[in-house]
C-alpha cells in the first residue's frame, strides 16, 4: 500500500470572522478533491487574537461542516487559535536560522 500523502497545510494570520478564509478553505477543498480523489487532506490553522471574531469564524466553520462542504474531519482539519504571533520572539529570521538554532 502506498504511504498516505501529507495534508496541504495552510496558516491564516489575522483571519477576522473567517469570511475570506472559509472561502479559501472551500476552494482548496474543491481543488484537492479534483487533484487527489480519495486522498485529499487539508489542514488549516488560523490565528485570530480577537475572541469575538474567532468565535464568528468557528460558527462559520461549523455551518460549513454541517452542510458537508468541507468533507469530514479526516479530510479537512481546522484549528482556530486566539493568539497573536508577535507577542513572543520569533525563532530564526528571513535570512535563515538564528545562532541558537544553528548551534553557533
Amino acid at each position: 500500500a502506498a504511504a498516505a500523502r501529507p495534508p496541504l497545510s495552510v496558516l491564516g494570520v489575522g483571519c477576522g470572522d473567517g469570511e475570506v478564509d472559509l472561502r479559501l478553505m472551500l476552494a482548496l477543498r474543491s481543488a484537492l478533491t479534483r487533484a487527489r480523489p480519495g486522498a485529499a487532506r487539508l489542514r488549516y490553522v488560523a490565528l485570530e487574537p480577537n475572541g469575538a471574531a474567532a468565535e464568528l469564524f468557528r460558527a462559520r466553520l461549523e455551518l460549513a461542516r454541517s452542510t458537508g462542504a468541507l468533507g469530514g474531519p479526516e479530510e479537512t482539519s481546522a484549528l482556530i487559535l486566539e493568539e497573536r504571533f508577535d507577542e513572543r520572539p520569533l525563532r530564526g529570521s528571513l535570512g535563515g536560522a538564528s545562532s541558537a538554532e544553528s548551534g553557533g
